[in-house]
């Protein structure tokens, strides 16, 4: 029995190809990639680029040496703002957005450097419409959360982004954390792609990516060596190299691409994750929890009980019934507003390709007995 519903931060466990794939490039070449001619560096390097062209495929971009690996999805969008936002700049944002998006705008804001709008959907979901009200010259940035990590509901970026090509001059950045490995994107819509690699894309903690358009030249998040033109004592222009200094995390970079080419021989991510929603949503009709999700969106549901507080209510399924699932606000305190639910958040429930309908029934159950047992 799977009584692991936190794959949202985190898909447990990894597959048998993931972890040995980290095994053994920690065992048999774990040298630096691209900083020496030697056998060990030249198979290091080889892991590095098969992986940068297997997230190319993945979003359709034309140049794998245009995908730079990064420490985590956080990492990837600090290295997309920073990077293109200048003084006197405004950026448009979504309610949906994560803190690892909404924290880096507002700290450069309080700096003085930009202006933030959050913009509002006039229903649950987005249209381009929303945005175009607000598409004036200052607007540098678009910042787009592909899916959200509290109710798992899908956005319409592409269909947005195309608006605001037309509309406009703005860049777009789209966090694909939630998707990455369950929806692929048109990459050459947008200027920018973050991501990471420990959620559904079944990788290992600690690698990260982020996708650059090529006619975007960042400024470059951090400078240090690169085993490229080392005689310049500043750094390359030429990407990978521009945005990527320092040793990378190779045993990471293994893993993931072992987890991209085991999700290839997957059936349908998406639609095992609806199979799953829509039988939790059924299961759940006769209880008296507010539940927040939907068949057509992840594998993603978030829950209340007024009798209880979220924080509470994982306590009790992970002490009494061994279910590990996540309480709070999920970093994302403006979905929490919109739907009601600040500042106690939710129950999160997050499923993953590791889920039978059998897991299901059991989590439901236990759901139906706390339901049933609080006064």
């Amino acid at each position: 029995m799977n009584t692991y519903f936190d794959n949202a931060a985190t898909t447990f466990p990894k597959p048998v190809e993931v972890r040995k794939a980290v095994a053994t490039c920690l065992e048999e070449f774990s040298a630096n990639p691209g900083r020496g001619s030697h056998r060990l560096a030249r198979e290091a390097e080889r892991i590095v680029e098969e992986c940068r062209q297997e997230l190319a495929r993945l979003y359709h971009t034309p140049n794998p040496h245009h995908v730079i690996f990064t420490l985590n999805a956080t990492d990837a969008i600090n290295m997309a703002i920073n990077g293109v936002v200048k003084p006197k700049d405004k950026v448009l944002t979504t309610v949906y957005e994560h803190n690892a998006v909404l924290r880096v705008l507002f700290e450069l804001e309080k700096q003085g450097i930009i202006d933030v709008q959050i913009v509002c959907p006039s229903g649950d979901n987005y249209t381009p419409q929303d945005f175009l009200p607000h598409l004036d010259d200052r607007v540098r940035l678009v910042c787009l959360n592909h899916a959200s990590n509290v109710t798992g509901m899908i956005l319409p970026v592409e269909e947005i982004a195309k608006v605001i090509r037309q509309r406009s001059n703005a860049l777009i950045l789209v966090d694909v954390s939630q998707t990455a490995g369950i929806l692929s994107l048109d990459g050459r819509l947008f200027d920018l792609i973050g991501g990471t690699g420990h959620k559904h894309l079944y990788g290992p903690m600690g690698i990260g990516f982020l996708i650059v358009g090529e006619a975007l030249d960042l400024k470059p998040w951090r400078v240090g060596g690169t085993g490229y033109r080392s005689e310049d004592v500043f750094q390359p222009r030429e990407m990978p190299y521009l945005l990527e200094a320092g040793t990378p995390n190779l045993p990471g970079i293994a893993g993931l691409l072992a987890g991209i080419r085991w999700l290839s021989h997957q059936k349908s991510p998406l639609e095992h994750d609806k199979q799953l929603v829509t039988l939790f949503l059924k299961e759940m009709e006769a209880t008296r929890y507010t539940i927040f999700g939907s068949p057509n969106n992840l594998g993603v549901v978030s829950l209340t009980h007024p009798l209880i507080d979220p924080v509470d209510l994982a306590t009790i399924l992970d002490s009494e019934y061994d279910i590990a699932s996540r309480a709070g606000l999920h970093c994302a305190p403006l979905v929490h507003k919109k739907l009601g639910t600040f500042p106690n958040g939710t129950l999160r429930l997050s499923f993953s390709l590791w889920h039978t309908d059998e897991d299901i029934y059991h989590l439901t159950e236990v759901l139906c007995t706390v339901d049933q047992t609080l006064a």
